[in-house]
């Protein structure tokens, strides 16, 4: 039915401009009754490859896009594709700004990045939203499109984390304690990953693949309240029963000093014993998370961005995950008692 509307629109509109030729209105005239902006008549006839949708006609807009129009008219269908694309799936000043950075409208620009970049986008001007809570750095019309790439990567790499976590286990291998005045504290949320990222400066929130494999867990070192240092406790090579440090480092990845090491090893010393929670976690558990994390972006966009970018989604994160799979262990044999 909604098709049919559609078409009848169409035609209502092309009788009505038809009309409008035929009594001698003006060019203007007959792309307003089309519902066309006025500065699309600056792009060369390359430029329309497919029919035209949502389109911004503000007076603000057309007076700042007729200044960053491309120059060669065969790239004219690719920028106007990616302008009209960024101003569907986010808004007018990201449009803008797309149009004016040759490195996002570039027929070598990967498929995936100005979908996300849009999200990244859409998400910093929304804090209210888990998407917008986790942002780095906000964007702004100022930013350089590298820089912009660099952060929507950070971001990307912090859903990853958010997921992961929100589908992890309930029950952590050690406890939390306390051992010669240093306490260790397990961070269990995507809040508190990315405030000991920023507080310690280190890659805490890209942690997401071993948090993924449930091979990892990670604790935050503290003296007196303050943050020294980070420790993540896993599987012991030779025992995979037993918890051991795989790494520990203070601010900016340091070396941990001894006295932190010994307080670790008598922390880990004082645990009792049980049985590892490792494993994957829960997908259906992911799969809710991922529904609830990405449902306040996914209700603005028309049902054809939104259809591309959950496919684009969904396809990114099976790879991601195929990649944190951790290695299966083959049984070695022993070799058999000569005789």
């Amino acid at each position: 039915m909604s098709s049919r509307r559609n078409t009848s629109l169409v035609v209502a509109l092309g009788v009505a401009a038809l009309a409008g030729v035929a009594q001698g209105a003006g060019l203007k005239d007959v792309a307003e009754i089309l519902g066309l902006p006025w500065w699309l008549r600056r792009l060369p006839p390359q430029a329309f490859t497919e029919r035209l949708a949502k389109l911004p006609a503000d007076a603000d807009f057309s007076t700042r896009v007729v200044n960053v129009l491309p120059s060669v008219p065969t790239l004219a269908a690719p920028w106007l594709e990616r302008v009209l694309q960024a101003y569907r799936c986010c808004h007018a000043d990201f449009a803008l700004w797309v149009a004016k950075h040759d490195r996002l409208h570039s027929p070598l620009a990967p498929d995936t990045t100005l979908p996300y970049l849009a999200a990244w986008v859409w998400h910093s001007g929304r804090p209210d939203t888990i998407g917008g809570r986790i942002v780095r750095r906000r964007w702004s019309p100022s930013m350089s499109p590298r820089r912009a790439i660099e952060e929507m990567a950070a971001w990307r790499k912090r859903i990853a984390l958010a997921l992961s976590l929100s589908a992890g286990h309930g029950e952590l291998w050690l406890e939390n304690g306390a051992a010669q005045d240093y306490d260790f504290v397990a961070l269990r949320t995507i809040d508190e990953f990315i405030a000991e990222s920023e507080a310690m400066d280190n890659c805490l929130d890209g942690f997401a693949d071993k948090i993924e494999t449930g091979s990892s867990f990670v604790f935050s070192v503290r003296l007196s309240g303050k943050r020294v240092a980070d420790v993540e406790i896993g599987a012991h090579p030779l025992d995979a029963q037993l918890p051991t440090i795989v790494q520990l480092r203070g601010p900016r990845n340091r070396k941990a000093n001894p006295q932190i090491w010994r307080a670790a090893h008598a922390w880990i010393g004082s645990q009792p014993l049980r049985h590892p929670p490792l494993g994957k976690p829960d997908q259906a558990d992911r799969r809710r998370a991922w529904r609830g994390f990405w449902k306040p972006y996914f209700d603005t966009l028309e049902p054809k961005d939104r259809t591309s970018f959950e496919r684009l989604t969904i396809e990114v994160d099976r790879i991601r995950m195929a990649r944190s799979r951790p290695p299966r262990r083959t049984a070695t044999r022993r070799a058999a008692p000569a005789t």
